[in-house]
C-alpha cells in the first residue's frame, strides 16, 4: 500500500511538470498560424511585407506637426496645454505654414481643414493656404467636429445659467463660416460630435439628479435633433456611422441601429474603444484589454453578432479603419494591414509609441502620429488590393 501511494504522487508530479512545460505553447507562441487560448495573436514572420517610411517630420519641444496633405479617412485631434506653434505639413513633409498658438487649444484636422479652438474662445478655420474664417467667442470650446467637405460644428460651454442650470452651445457651420443652427444643452454635457451621412451625430450625458443617461442622437446640418438613436446607462465612449447604420458602444454593450425602428445590442466581454463598418455591413470591433495598457483584441462581427474572425494585438488599440477591403489597425508599436480574413498583408514596427493613426482616404498611404511631436507617412511594400 505504501508503494503504491508513492508511485501514484511521483506519477501526478511529473504530469504537474509536463503541464508547466506545455503552458509557453498555448499561451506565448507567436506566428501566422499560432493559437491563444483567447484569440490568435497577430504574429510577425519574416515573410510579412514591412512598410516604408516615405517621410518623418521631428518637431522641437514646442511644435506640434499637422497633416494638410489630403484628405484622411478619420481625423487628426490635437490639444495642447502650453504655448505650441502648429506646424501644417504638405504630402512631401514640407511645412506649409506655421501658428504659434497659446496654452489650452484643441485642434480637429480632416487632412484638408484643420479647425483651431482657442481658449479664449476663437475659432479659427485653415487649409493649406492659410486662414480661412475666424469667429470669436466668449466661451471655450467643449468639443469640435469637421466634416469632409468643410462643415464644421462646435461646442462650448458648460457656463452657469442664473437658474443653476449649466448649458451648453452647439453652433454649426457652412464651409464659409456662416452660421447655419445652433442649439442650447441644459444640464447635459457632451462627449463626443462627429459628422454623419444626414447631419451630425452627438453623444451627451445627462448631468441632472433625475436623468444620468448618456444618450446618442442623430442632429439635422442645422443641429435641429432629427431623432435619438440610444440612451444607455454607461458612457458612450466610441460610435461609427456608415448611411444609415449607426454602431455605438456604452461599456461593453454594443448598439446597432440598422434602420429607423430596427436595432438590437450585442454584448461583449471587455469595452470597446473603437468600431468601423465594413462595406458588406459587417462590423469591426476593437475590444480593450483588462487595462489600460493590456492588448486589444480586434472581431469581425456580423450583424447577428456571429463572430467572423478575431485578432488579438500587441498593445492598446490605437485606430481602426476600413479603406476598401483593407483593415487598418495599430497599437501603440506596430501598424497592421489586414486581408478580409483578418490574416497580416504588412505591417511597420514604429520607431516610438504610437499615438493616433491616419489612414489616407485615397491611395494605400498611412500617417502616424507618434510621441514626442513627430509625424511620419508610411507606404506599403505591396501594392493595395494584393
Amino acid at each position: 500500500m505504501v508503494s503504491l501511494t508513492q508511485d501514484t504522487g511521483k506519477s501526478g508530479l511529473w504530469a504537474a511538470l509536463f503541464i508547466i512545460l506545455l503552458l509557453p505553447f498555448l499561451f506565448f507562441r507567436q506566428g501566422a498560424g499560432s493559437l491563444s487560448l483567447a484569440a490568435p495573436r497577430l504574429g510577425l514572420p519574416a515573410s510579412i511585407p514591412r512598410a516604408n517610411v516615405l517621410w518623418d517630420f521631428q518637431g522641437s519641444e514646442t511644435e506640434l506637426p499637422v497633416w494638410l496633405g489630403g484628405p484622411l479617412l478619420g481625423s487628426q485631434y490635437l490639444a495642447a496645454m502650453s504655448p505650441t506653434t502648429l506646424v501644417a505639413l504638405d504630402q512631401e513633409g514640407k511645412p506649409l505654414w506655421r501658428e504659434e498658438g497659446p496654452s489650452g487649444f484643441k485642434v480637429q484636422n480632416n487632412g484638408k481643414e484643420l479647425l483651431l479652438a482657442l481658449s479664449s474662445g476663437q475659432i479659427t478655420l485653415f487649409d493649406a493656404a492659410g486662414v480661412v474664417w475666424g469667429r470669436p467667442s466668449v466661451w471655450p470650446a467643449e468639443a469640435l467636429a469637421l466634416a469632409s467637405d468643410g462643415r464644421a460644428a462646435v461646442v462650448r460651454g458648460p457656463v452657469l445659467e442664473g437658474t443653476g442650470s449649466l448649458i451648453e452651445e452647439v453652433s454649426f457651420f457652412t464651409p464659409s463660416g456662416a452660421v447655419i443652427g445652433e442649439q442650447v444643452l441644459r444640464n447635459t454635457s457632451s462627449l463626443k460630435l462627429t459628422p454623419a451621412a444626414s447631419g451630425w451625430l452627438i453623444a451627451t450625458v445627462g448631468l441632472g439628479s433625475r436623468d444620468t443617461k448618456a444618450r446618442l442622437s442623430l442632429l439635422t446640418d442645422k443641429g435641429e435633433r432629427a431623432r435619438e438613436i440610444w440612451s444607455s446607462p454607461e458612457l458612450i465612449q466610441t460610435f461609427s456611422a456608415q448611411g444609415e447604420w449607426i454602431a455605438a458602444a456604452g461599456g461593453s454593450l454594443v448598439h446597432l441601429s440598422l434602420s429607423e425602428g430596427e436595432s438590437h445590442d450585442l454584448e461583449l466581454t471587455n469595452p470597446a474603444s473603437h468600431l468601423a463598418w465594413t462595406q458588406d455591413g459587417n462590423l469591426l470591433v476593437a475590444e480593450s484589454g483588462g487595462t489600460a495598457s493590456a492588448p486589444s483584441r480586434v472581431t469581425l462581427l456580423a450583424p447577428t453578432g456571429k463572430k467572423l474572425w478575431q485578432r488579438r494585438l500587441r498593445g492598446p488599440c490605437r485606430g481602426l479603419f476600413i479603406r476598401e477591403d483593407t483593415v487598418l489597425v495599430a497599437d501603440n508599436e506596430f501598424v497592421y494591414a489586414l486581408g478580409r480574413n483578418g490574416k497580416p498583408v504588412w505591417c511597420y514596427e514604429a520607431p516610438i509609441n504610437i499615438e493616433h493613426l491616419l489612414p489616407l482616404a485615397v491611395g494605400d498611404q498611412v500617417l502616424l502620429q507618434l510621441d514626442s511631436n513627430r509625424l511620419l507617412l508610411l507606404v506599403p511594400s505591396v501594392p493595395a488590393g494584393s
